[in-house]
């Protein structure tokens, strides 16, 4: 891990971070919105380089926090039937690592794990007992639907939508789970993340954000670090709590 971390900073990060004068020159110091148009960009001079070198982070107890989430999985007993209902699905799951503790600490969840990714990260997976994948875009509309009132045209609170305006999905997830995914986006397309989430979630789906919050000062310089990174490679950004608060 050491290696592997010397390596990012120094390899993939250091030339973008050498592109921080002139880019932000270029830009008129203004926040970084496109995660296409970065110091890293202009360094590589491709966008796909980090996504290469970037793999997913095997957690520790990811679930600690989540109280309402531990109930609801002590919960479950039964095994799945084909027709379920799917108890959480991992967005942008990428090697599967979060399905893979959560099936450790409760494996009557077996089965009831959905994990979506881009075909480069699903098709590479090997099988994983009790998790099902699936090929999918976070920026294109969620498949996994839930059963609820969907705004189609409206969505101004505290007005209740006509007839017209609504359509009712028959599927879902009770849970969708998003892991060190919003941070690597600027807050326009975070949001647009959620948005997809949010429109098609049942009445009682949560979505589940599992990210770093900055403190408002004193920041730990390995938090600083990840922030810098994520900024000059793909325009994202760690958050303080007001700001995800904003965000979401």
């Amino acid at each position: 891990m050491a290696e592997a971390f010397i390596c990012h900073a120094f390899d993939n990060c250091g030339p973008a971070i050498q592109e921080f004068p002139s880019f932000f020159a270029e830009t008129h110091y203004q926040e970084i919105t496109s995660n296409t148009n970065t110091p890293f960009q202009e360094a590589f001079k491709r966008f796909n380089n980090l996504q290469h070198v970037m793999t997913a982070l095997e957690s520790t107890d990811w679930t600690v926090g989540f109280s309402h989430f531990e109930k609801e999985a002590c919960a479950i007993i039964q095994p799945p039937q084909e027709s379920r209902r799917p108890f959480l699905v991992d967005v942008g799951g990428g090697h599967g690592h979060q399905c893979i503790q959560l099936i450790k600490k409760y494996p009557n969840l077996s089965g009831w794990l959905t994990l979506q990714d881009l075909p480069q990260a699903v098709d590479q997976l090997p099988k994983i007992d009790g998790v099902e994948t699936m090929v999918h875009d976070i920026f294109q509309t969620q498949i996994v639907k839930g059963k609820s009132y969907i705004y189609t045209q409206h969505n101004y609170p505290g007005i209740l939508p006509s007839s017209a305006d609504m359509k009712i999905n028959t599927q879902g997830a009770k849970f969708y789970y998003l892991r060190r995914i919003l941070h690597d986006y600027p807050d326009a397309q975070g949001i647009k993340i959620l948005k997809n989430l949010r429109a098609v979630m049942a009445h009682d789906s949560q979505i589940l954000i599992d990210e770093m919050v900055l403190p408002g000062t004193n920041v730990p310089w390995q938090a600083t670090l990840a922030d810098l990174s994520l900024m000059v490679s793909m325009g994202g950004k760690e958050r303080s709590k007001e700001q995800w608060e904003a965000a979401c």
